[in-house]
């Protein structure tokens, strides 16, 4: 029996909305069979469930991951729609962009985010995807004639080249050799420094298992595969924490007396309650354990908000947490009771910031109950000494002095 407009359309939209790949699929097929309007099979199906998908995140029931399997399940519709449109609206003007992230940087997880909404909004996004020289931007958006374009860029040490596709392929890398690159360097500044014997505890510092794992492969694709080859992703997720956990000891070995793990990448934001207490959570303390084992304190820091995961984060067996500067000091103390915060005096004022607003944002630390005044991401690779010293002097001053 010939389904409906209506109810095709409606079913359009809720797969999109419940990121049903093959539903979507099945009922764009119909659609198209039922010889009704192409168009509107994507605008008032797929475009409409793309909507609601940006309303359930604007109102923090849907997070990224699920946005961008969302986003799959409408691409799956457009394949098998749009070669059905009409000549006119197939050849409508639309307003263009050029899209995609500046040479030195290979992180696009935020540009395939903005290029989902863009296109869904109507635009005509051309991606040069990630590497892209500066001038290779103008030369496109010159040839296509573009109305806008667009780039990003970070500053700091990044991944240049990806070592896999998907977490399926987890076999195919290699483990850790500490006697040479990275990690051997950091292992031989612990031990000069272990050699001054000065009073100053040393902090070895390791990157979380969800910013690794999400650096060896696109990361787009592995948050996606998070659910869509669960299994596989816990394999990969299994041997990537082994790799982290060898380095954590090698470090704690040359003279480490704590280990800072930070896992930007595995925000509550990205993953939502569920993902972030059955990959960061668990993967974090695995490490932690071994940590403890040794005899030897730990420090996590994640970044991103933290009011839709608080009651996983507290599961998180480290000795202090570090936050986002956007993270209230005040309403992470009422949430996690007697857990140790540490931080977080905002990194980027730090770097660029004026010595007076730093010592104030020290001093509301402070009052607000942080444990350990810090920084709260690290140090820009800008940061004045001057300015580092601020926060210091800070605490010698008025009520941050009487309430450190």
């Amino acid at each position: 029996m010939l389904k409906s407009k209506e109810a095709l359309l409606k079913r359009l939209s809720d797969g999109v909305v419940d990121m049903e790949e093959e539903d979507v699929i099945e009922a764009s097929k119909e659609y198209i069979e039922a010889g009704y309007e192409a168009f509107d099979g994507i605008m008032q199906g797929l475009v409409d469930g793309m909507n609601k998908a940006s309303v359930l995140y604007d109102e923090e029931e849907y997070f990224v991951t699920d946005v961008l399997l969302c986003s799959d399940a409408m691409y799956e519709g457009l394949n098998i729609l749009r070669p059905h449109l009409p000549a006119e609206e197939a050849d409508k003007a639309k307003i263009k962009g050029v899209i995609g992230v500046v040479e030195g940087d290979t992180h696009d997880i935020g540009k395939n985010l903005v290029k989902i909404m863009l296109e869904t909004a109507g635009f005509e996004m051309i991606d040069l995807g990630r590497d892209v020289p500066l001038d290779s931007f103008v030369s496109k958006a010159k040839e296509v004639g573009a109305d806008i374009d667009m780039g990003s860029n970070i500053y700091e040490p990044h991944v240049i080249n990806y070592n896999i596709s998907s977490v399926s392929e987890w076999k195919k890398l290699e483990a850790i050799d500490f006697s040479k690159g990275r990690s051997s360097t950091v292992i031989e500044a612990i031990k000069i420094l272990k050699a001054k014997n000065t009073e100053v505890p040393i902090i070895g510092n390791i990157t979380g298992p969800i910013s690794t794992a999400s650096s060896i492969m696109e990361p787009v694709v592995f948050y996606k595969e998070l659910r869509k080859n669960n299994e596989k992703a816990h394999e990969y997720m299994t041997f990537i924490t082994k790799q982290i956990t060898e380095f954590a000891i090698k470090q704690i070995e040359a003279g480490a007396d704590i280990i800072a793990i930070s896992d930007p990448s595995g925000t509550g934001e990205i993953l939502g309650p569920k993902l972030f207490d059955e990959f960061a959570v668990k993967y974090i303390n695995q490490i932690i354990a071994e940590v403890k084992r040794l005899g030897k304190r730990s420090i996590v820091h994640i970044c991103g908000q933290m009011k839709n995961v608080y009651k996983e984060v507290n599961k998180i067996e480290s000795d202090v947490l570090s936050f986002d500067s956007i993270v209230s000091i005040s309403e992470a103390k009422k949430n996690l009771g007697n857990r140790l915060i540490m931080g977080n005096v905002s990194t980027y004022t730090i770097e660029f910031g004026e010595m007076q607003k730093i010592a104030d944002m020290t001093k509301k630390c402070v009052l607000d109950g942080s444990d350990i005044i810090s920084p709260a991401c690290g140090l820009g690779m800008k940061s004045s000494l001057k300015n580092v010293r601020s926060m210091l002097s800070a605490l010698t001053e008025g009520d941050a002095k009487n309430n450190a």
